[in-house]
């Protein structure tokens, strides 16, 4: 009985470790990546400039209006990786996005190069950083514990989040603009990559495509999508065989 006892106490002491080891692990990376990124947000800069165009009638150059601009070159020097930021609304998803020569280096490596399991947010090596293509996509892992990268991606699918009106327009800008983009589907679904294709080669094929995905919504959406339509992808593992997907048009 004694031994039972001894037993018992030891086998406690061990789960309630693990568990504080978890629970501190988890804290600490979370806190780690919210400070990374608050400081790298101080290094994006906002820009006002004059839009210009030339008047169809006298051929001059005729002033239009003010935009703002992001700039992103503190951060290029940083990371010269980096291809803009994301932020979808409702859930801790506000970060630089970054583009490696695969899709395999920023699983384990942070926006500093430094090696980390939570790794960083990137872009499918195959997309264009200097105009948008049909399909952008984005991955990042999904660290639901910690909720850093892509864990709280999973706040999609509560009825909560995407009754939201506002909570469907998130933000992907990059570096030679700023987009707004909305939610038309949600969906888990067993590993493919028949949703990971980049660019199609005339519009009946690319409408094909965007109705495929909106078909596959497991939540119901209105937004409106054409042939004509540019969207970005969000995309992270829901279990270990199963992928977590959020596809979204641009708005302007």
């Amino acid at each position: 009985f004694s031994t039972l006892k001894l037993c018992s106490i030891l086998i406690f002491l061990i789960v309630l470790g693990v568990f504080g080891y978890i629970s501190y692990n988890n804290f600490s990376s979370e806190a780690k990546y919210d400070n990374m990124v608050d400081e790298l947000a101080v290094l994006v800069e906002e820009e006002t400039k004059i839009v210009e165009q030339e008047s169809p009638v006298t051929g001059e150059e005729t002033e239009v209006e003010e935009i703002t601009v992001t700039s992103y070159d503190k951060l290029l020097e940083i990371n010269n990786e980096t291809v803009g930021w994301l932020t979808v609304k409702g859930t801790k998803i506000d970060y630089p996005v970054v583009r490696h020569s695969d899709n395999k280096y920023y699983l384990n490596n942070d926006f500093y190069f430094q090696r980390d399991y939570s790794g960083w947010v990137f872009m499918d090596y195959r997309n264009s950083i200097d105009e948008l293509d049909d399909n952008t996509i984005i991955y990042a892992h999904n660290r639901y514990t910690s909720g850093v990268m892509f864990g709280t991606l999973t706040n999609t699918r509560k009825k909560s989040w995407y009754s939201n009106e506002e909570n469907l327009y998130i933000t992907f800008n990059t570096l030679n603009g700023n987009h707004q983009w909305k939610v038309f589907s949600i969906y888990g679904i067993d590993v493919t990559s028949d949703y990971l294709v980049t660019n199609f080669a005339d519009s009946k094929e690319r409408l094909k495509f965007f109705n495929m995905l909106k078909r596959r919504s497991q939540v119901k959406l209105d937004t409106e999508i054409n042939e004509n339509s540019k969207i970005v992808t969000l995309s992270t593992c829901l279990e270990n065989d199963r992928r977590l997907v959020v596809h979204a048009v641009l708005q302007d």
